[in-house]
């Protein structure tokens, strides 16, 4: 059996060419839904959530998706986050420190308490694992929307809890296991 090496040379490129023209499509069309939300598409999966060694403190798990050209909103956390970003560029901006530029293969480590935002400044979508030891008794993350004055200090003005320091999501959140079992029904449903 002998090889056309023209036609395979030709088929695969074409194959090539159409792959990297879906991928740009959805790019366009990613970047072209420009919302006033900065936020806007911005998922957090909840991986595992076990009790820490330390009695009331709990070890969270959560992937964080940012697509091109959003931000994770300005928040903290109860508990120290450790974090390493697995896909995209990120400058991690702070309120009381240098912002830090942060690419594929970076690790990152976000002390209790210290207000932050992830912004997307790569060209894909950005993902995060994130890694917290934070108090079991509250919310996981807490989203700021600014600051106002009280005494001679800021005190950030808390817009409300994405996730409980229970087991319950709330917000963004959503267990791995549950979206799979949600997204299986939904397939079922359609069949």
């Amino acid at each position: 059996m002998t090889i056309n090496r023209r036609l395979l040379l030709r088929t695969s490129s074409v194959a090539v060419a159409g792959a990297l023209g879906a991928a740009a499509l959805s790019d366009t069309a990613a970047a072209a839904t420009t919302g006033s939300d900065p936020t806007e598409g911005v998922t957090r999966t909840l991986l595992q959530k076990h009790p820490s060694p330390a009695e009331g403190w709990d070890a969270v798990q959560t992937l964080v998706q940012i697509p091109r050209h959003r931000e994770s909103g300005r928040h903290s956390h109860p508990g120290v986050e450790v974090g390493y970003i697995i896909r995209g560029d990120v400058l991690m901006e702070f309120d009381d420190r240098p912002p830090l530029r942060l690419r594929s293969g970076d690790p990152f480590f976000i002390p209790e308490g210290v207000i932050h935002n992830a912004r997307n400044v790569g060209e894909v979508t950005t993902m995060m694992l994130s890694t917290y030891v934070v108090d079991g008794t509250k919310p996981l993350v807490t989203t700021c929307l600014g600051v106002r004055k009280v005494g001679g200090g800021d005190v950030p003005v808390d817009s409300g809890e994405l996730m409980t320091g229970g087991n319950e999501p709330v917000g963004v959140f959503e267990p791995l296991r549950e979206r799979r079992n949600r997204q299986f029904e939904q397939r079922r449903h359609v069949a």
